[in-house]
Formats: structure tokens, sequence, C-alpha cells
């Protein structure tokens, strides 16, 4: 999502979020522009959101991914909500700190980082980091000593791709030496974390892989008289996913078969959390600037695009609500659903079949 004016929305005296859309579009209201493309933020939405998966995975605490709607507003509501952060840069973490989040609240996600970042957390009292490859624990070691480690494993799918894992995770093999190495240099690794991926569908057998996988390094830690107190199950929830309740049913089954609270009772477990939060409390409110009239459709052009405020849409496949306006065509109004959609690198535009 990009740095678009955003205005915060509470549903109350019978408003909803058009009516908002509508009146913002007569006030310039912080646009350069009155008819500037702008979103709309439903507080209310995100905190029925967040109650959701709190009830969904009542011993999971989230961590909003902070790359997923970077705004004050939205850090400053989850804050006082009471969950944690997983920033993956220094802008990141410093808007976090900004906010007033406590550092033991933020964890560092990307496993690779810059050792300006590194220094930047350690001077913010920032430890939670994580890694997932030798380089990294060595740079760790060097410029942050006295982090508290979580390695990130590789989740294994079957016949598919999980670009999460493509790009980070070790496999338990690799994952073993790098504990080992950790204790070598006296870094104290606190955890286990993966990413399934954010494809729609049921991902309780992915899960299971997962879980059993990091079972199996809490066991070997064990053996070699190390205490891992975390346990990271990643993000990639969607709200509009039909399968959301059976995915997490799964894992709470998983969860207490594996790691029961009998005999995990200090065992923090986390989620990442970011569209899952945050998709469908925003509108994006944009201004139809043009129309092409071809025999048996017209083409409409807004002011937005593919590498504006629908990259979310057409590259991560997120479900945000749009609103449309026209001065000029006002039975635009009217069509919440797109029929058909081409993307031009700037502007939007979308193909309506002609009423006869």
């Amino acid at each position: 999502m990009d740095s678009k004016i955003v205005h915060i929305f509470q549903k109350d005296s019978g408003s909803t979020r058009d009516d908002v859309c509508r009146y913002l579009t007569k006030n310039v209201n912080g646009r350069q522009n009155i008819d500037d493309s702008f979103y709309v933020f439903d507080l209310g939405e995100l905190t029925k959101l967040y109650a959701l998966l709190v009830e969904l995975l009542p011993r999971v605490k989230p961590f909003y991914a902070v790359k997923a709607s970077p705004y004050d507003t939205v850090i400053s509501a989850l804050m006082e909500l009471g969950t944690g952060f997983y920033c993956g840069s220094q802008d990141e973490l410093l808007q976090a700190k900004r906010l007033g989040v406590n550092s033991k609240k933020i964890i560092m996600a990307n496993p690779c980082k810059q050792i300006s970042h590194l220094q930047t957390a350690k001077k913010h009292g920032v430890k939670m980091m994580v890694f997932d490859n030798e380089d990294e624990l060595k740079k760790l070691k060097k410029y942050h000593p006295t982090s508290r480690l979580v390695l990130r494993i590789h989740v294994q799918e079957d016949g598919k791709k999980n670009y999460f894992s493509l790009k980070y995770g070790v496999t338990s093999k690799k994952a073993r030496d790098l504990i080992l190495m950790a204790k070598e240099f006296h870094m104290d690794v606190v955890g286990i974390s993966f990413h399934v991926g954010a494809l729609l569908g049921d991902k309780s057998d992915q899960y299971k892989r997962a879980l059993l996988d990091a079972k199996e390094l809490f066991d070997f830690a064990e053996k070699n008289n190390i205490s891992f107190s975390l346990l990271d199950i990643g993000g990639g929830f969607r709200v509009t996913d039909p399968f959301l309740q059976q995915t997490t049913s799964s894992i709470n089954i998983i969860l207490e078969e594996l790691f029961p609270v009998s005999k995990h009772p200090d065992l923090e477990i986390i989620s990442e959390p970011g569209a899952f939060l945050t998709d469908t409390a925003f509108t994006l409110a944009t201004n139809v600037i043009g129309r092409r009239d071809l025999e048996s459709t017209y083409h409409y052009y807004v002011n937005d695009g593919k590498f504006g405020s629908f990259l979310s849409q057409f590259m991560l496949n997120r479900d945000m609500g749009y609103f449309f306006i026209s001065e000029i065509w006002e039975h635009i109004l009217l069509h919440s659903i797109l029929v058909s959609m081409d993307i031009e690198q700037k502007h939007f535009m979308m193909s309506f079949q002609k009423k006869i």
C-alpha cells in the first residue's frame, strides 16, 4: 500500500464507507487536489478482525507485519489492542519506536539485515532477530551479540511453490548445525519460525509438516541443553479464505498435540498477520478521469494504476474494497463489481458492457 492520504472512519450514526467516500470527494482534506485518490480506513473493522484472529487462534499472539499497511493510525490502534510488531526494515522499526511501541514487542523479521539496521536495533533495545544462515549469525555475533535469535526454517509443500521458502528458510539438517554454531558463539537462539505462504485454500497439511519440523528442532535443542521459548507460525491468513476456519482449527489441534500447555506452559506462540487485519479495513476511492466508446463496451479510466494502489491487488492478490466516483458519468457509482479489467502502467481502466 502506498503513501496516499488516509482518512479514519468508524461506523456510527448509520454512516457507510460509501457515505464517507462521497463526502470526502467534495473536500480536499489534506490532498493536493480535490480529485486525487485516497483511502478510507475503518477502525472498527480492524478491531473486529483482530478479535476474530484471537478467537480463531487463542494460544497465538499476533505480531502485525508492518509492511502490509505501514500507517501510523494502524500501528497505533494495534498497539492499543496489545499486538506486537514484525518489522522488516529499519524504517518500520523506527516508525514503531516513534509511536511508542515497546522494544520487547518488536521482531526484526528480515533474515538478511544490513549492518546499519542491526546497529539501529541495538541502539533502540530491539533484541529479537530472525536469521536463517551462517553469515547472518556471524554478523549478529559481531554487531548485536546480545540479540535473541529466532531461526527460520523451510516449509515443504507437495507439488507447490512456496515463494516465502524459496527466498528464506533453512532445512532441518542445516538448522541443527546453526543451533549448535550459535551455542558455540554464546548466542541465544530462543525459538523457531516458518511461513507456509499466502495462497488461499486449506493449509492444514503444510502447517502440520512445519510444526512437526519445529517440534523436532525443539527436541534437538533440549537434548543440547538449549531452551526454546518462542514458536512463530507465520502469516498468510486471509479473512476472505473459505478454508480459514478449517486451517486455524487444524493448527489449534496440532499445537495441542505437539506443544501441549501442560508440558510447555511458558511457550510463547506468535503469528505474523498483515493483510488479514487490514485488507477489508481499507477502501480505495479513485476518480474516473476518462471514457472511451468502443461500440459494445465503454472503457473507463481512473487516476490510479498498476504501479500505484492497485499493485497489491494484481501482484499480491489483495482483497481491498474500491469506490469509484465520476462527476460526468454518475451511473458509474452504481457499478461496485468490475466486469473486466485491463491494466495500464499509470492508470486503471475498467470495461463495462453497454446496456441495450
